[in-house]
C-alpha cells in the first residue's frame, strides 16, 4: 500500500485545490493506498475543509499540535501503515497519473526513494530576474523525460517525494529542529533523510511520470520573500552541521567570514559587469545566504562562549 502524507498549516484554501486535483486521478480505484492529512495546528478553516473528503473511505485527518512539519512528517508516518510513504505539499496540483505513474516506478525498480518531477505554476507573471537557480529555490524538480537513478538524490525535494518506509526509518526519520515552523523557513529535513540513504547505497530514482505543479502565490514572487530564504538557509546550514567545541566553532566562523567576505566582491564585481538582472540578484543572494550563514555560526559560538564561562 502507498500512505500519501499531506502536512498542512492555515493554508485551507490551496489545501482543497490540492485535495480536489487528487481525487481526479484516474485509476485510484485500482491502486491500494491511503491519504492523510495532517493539520499542524491550524487555526483556519481546514478541518471544515478536509471534511468534504473524509466520505472517501481512502481519506483520513489528524490534528498535531506541536508545530513544525518535522513533527507534522513523522506524526503522518506514525499513523499509517503503507510500505510506501509518499508526501505532498498542500499548495500541488496533483497529475491525473500521479500515483498510478509512482505506484510503477516502485513495483518497476525496487526503489527505496522515489521523487517525482514538479514545475511551477505562478499566480502572476514572474519578475525579470527569476532565473534557474531562483526556481529551484521555488522546488522546481526536472532531470528531464526518463527514469533516473541518482548517486545523491540532491535536487529532490519535498513537495514530491515518497520513501519505502523501510528505509526512511533506517533514516531514522525527519530531524525536528529542520523544517519549516509555522512561518519560519527552516530547510533541508528532506535532503538530511535523502543524503542518509545515498551514503547507505540506497536505490533513489527520479521518476518523469508522478508530476505535481506547485502553486506559486504573488508573495513567493517578491525578493523579500527570497531574502527570507537566504535567512532560513543560512540558519539552516548552522543546524544541520556537527556540533563541536568552541575552538571548532571558531574556525568555522573565520571561515564562514571569508566566505562572506568573497560573495560580497563577487556581487560587486557582478554589479560593475554587463551581467543581466538574474546574474545580479544571484549574486546578491548568495551573498546574503552567506551573511546569515556568518551570524547563526556567531550566534552559535556566542552561546557556546556563554556556557564555557558559566
Amino acid at each position: 500500500m502507498i500512505s500519501v502524507i499531506v502536512c498542512t498549516y492555515n493554508r485551507a484554501p490551496v489545501l482543497q485545490r490540492m485535495l480536489e486535483s487528487f481525487f481526479k486521478q484516474e485509476y485510484l480505484d485500482y491502486i491500494d493506498y491511503e491519504i492523510l492529512i495532517v493539520d499542524n495546528n491550524s487555526q483556519d478553516e481546514t478541518k471544515s475543509i478536509v471534511e468534504e473528503y473524509l466520505q472517501k473511505r481512502e481519506c483520513r485527518y489528524v490534528f498535531e499540535s506541536k508545530q513544525g512539519l518535522s513533527l507534522a512528517r513523522n506524526r503522518g508516518v506514525f499513523d499509517t501503515t503503507g510500505e510506501i510513504v509518499a508526501f505532498l505539499d498542500d499548495d500541488v496540483i496533483v497529475d491525473k497519473y500521479w500515483l498510478k505513474s509512482l505506484n510503477e516506478c516502485y513495483q518497476e525498480t525496487n526503489a527505496d526513494v522515489v521523487g517525482g518531477r514538479a514545475y511551477l505554476i505562478m499566480e502572476n507573471d514572474p519578475p525579470e530576474w527569476l532565473g534557474p537557480y531562483f526556481k529551484i529555490l521555488l522546488s522546481e524538480v526536472d532531470f528531464g523525460d526518463n527514469r533516473q537513478l541518482l548517486d545523491t538524490g540532491i535536487g529532490l525535494w519535498g513537495l514530491n517525494l515518497s520513501f519505502r518506509r523501510s528505509a526512511l526509518s533506517d533514516a531514522g526519520g525527519f530531524d525536528a529542529k529542520l523544517g519549516r515552523v509555522g512561518t519560519q523557513l527552516i530547510c533541508a529535513e528532506e535532503s538530511v533523510v535523502i543524503e542518509r540513504l545515498a551514503i547507505q547505497k540506497k536505490l533513489i530514482f527520479y521518476e518523469p511520470k508522478a508530476i505535481v505543479g506547485h502553486i506559486i502565490g504573488a508573495e513567493r514572487l517578491e525578493w523579500d520573500y527570497f531574502l527570507k530564504l537566504a535567512v532560513g538557509q543560512g540558519k539552516t546550514k548552522d543546524l544541520i552541521e556537527p556540533q563541536r567545541g568552541i575552538c571548532w566553532q571558531l574556525l568555522r566562523v573565520a571561515r564562514s567570514l571569508l566566505d562572506y567576505g568573497t560573495s560580497i566582491m563577487q556581487e560587486i564585481n557582478t554589479n560593475k559587469s554587463n551581467s543581466n538582472s538574474y546574474e545580479k540578484k544571484l549574486a546578491k543572494w548568495q551573498a546574503e545566504s552567506k551573511k546569515y550563514y556568518l551570524i547563526a555560526r556567531w550566534k552559535h559560538l556566542f552561546k557556546l562562549q556563554i556556557a564555557f564561562v558559566k
